[in-house]
This record gives structure tokens, sequence and C-alpha cells, in this order.
């Protein structure tokens, strides 16, 4: 590509951003289409696939451990692994009140920490490493969820490490680099939050893999 074509598509682009993006009908248009197609999918999978049902109700049946639905399994993990938490543990408001406002917290502090004008995706380190470390810590919680109750104690160290020890330290490394250096500290942002998500991991398999 020659100089003056890269100028064209330059002069093309600052035009465009000068002009930005009407809300009616670009965005709402693309979000109608993405809309509809999520909701074909899930048409598609009700029909097709369907909900595997439960046996019905046994009173008699003490065995039985009730959890909530698949996208809530993280919220229900993660209050069963902050009960093994020496004396906060016992204290469940904190938990439920006090952690989600924290994390609320956090996300709203997070523009203002990552104050960089560009839109780029190489340009949001920190956005996006806090928000890969935040999703991998739900699926790593989800899947979790599955781990029978009552598992050795080995087991339930390990699921702490992975569900709430390594989130909430590789969380914290994040935002106290972007504190400390800013943009300076974004390569080091990269490789703590790829080492939180693969310890998240690899503690997770090794969980899955003990399960008799």
């Amino acid at each position: 590509m020659d100089e003056k074509r890269k100028q064209e598509i330059h002069q093309k682009y600052q035009r465009a951003l000068q002009r930005g993006e009407r809300f009616w009908p670009d965005s709402i248009y693309r979000d109608v289409i993405v809309s509809f197609g999520l909701f074909l999918l899930l048409v598609l999978l009700a029909t097709f696939v369907g909900v595997p049902g439960e046996p019905k109700a046994d009173p008699s049946d003490s065995s039985y451990v009730p959890k909530p639905e698949w996208y809530f399994l993280f919220l229900y993990k993660f209050l069963a692994l902050y009960g093994q938490v020496p004396y906060l543990g016992q204290v469940e408001w904190i938990a439920t009140v006090c952690l989600p406002l924290a994390a609320i917290l956090g996300l709203v502090l997070l523009p203002f920490l990552d104050r960089n004008p560009y839109r780029h995706y190489s340009r949001r380190v920190l956005s996006l490493t806090v928000m890969g470390v935040i999703v991998a810590g739900i699926v790593v919680l989800t899947i979790l969820a599955g781990v029978p109750v009552g598992s050795q104690e080995a087991i339930l160290k390990l699921e702490f490490l992975a569900g709430l020890v390594i989130p909430a330290v590789t969380l914290l490394a994040l935002y106290l680099l972007a504190f400390l250096w800013g943009a300076r500290a974004a390569r080091w942002q990269i490789l703590v939050a790829i080492l939180g998500v693969v310890s998240m991991a690899i503690l997770s398999g090794i969980v899955l893999a003990s399960i008799p």
C-alpha cells in the first residue's frame, strides 16, 4: 500500500470519527440483528435440544442437594467457598452485600484508572485484563459448582485457591499496577492476568481430575 493510499484511508477514518455513529438507525440496527439471532438460537436449542428434567421431588430423600440455575452457580459456589474463610466466613452479609458492592465499585472506578482516549483493544489493557480475570473467575466457579459436597479437605483447599484467592490477588495486582505505573504497566498487567487465569485453570483441572 503506497503512502497516498494510506493518507486517504487515514483522512476517511478521521472524518468518520468526527461524524460519529448515530444511535438510530446505525447502532440500534446492529443490536436488533444480534438480538434476533440470539433469539433464534434459543428457540432452536429449546426445540431440538431441550432442558433435561429432574425426577419428581421426594421429601424423604435427605441426600438431595438443591442448586440454583446454571447462571447463578458461580454465586452459589462463591458463597460455599467464602464460608471456609476463618472468622469472616461466619459473617454471611459480608459475602452477600459488601463484596458485591466492592466488585461494582471496582468496575465504576475502572474508567477513572484507565483514562486513555484510545479505543483500540491494544490500548485498553487494564479494562480487558480486569474483565478477562472476572469472566475467567465466573467460569471457574461455575465449573467447580459441580464438585460434590463433602469432598476431601485437599480438594476444598484447591477450590478455595482457584475460586477465591487467585482471582482476588490477580485483580488487586492489576489495580495496583495501574495505580502505581499507569499505562507503563501494560505488559506486566497482561503477564499477571495470564498467570492468574492459567493458575485458576490448572487448579480447577486438578480438582476435576481428583473427583472419584
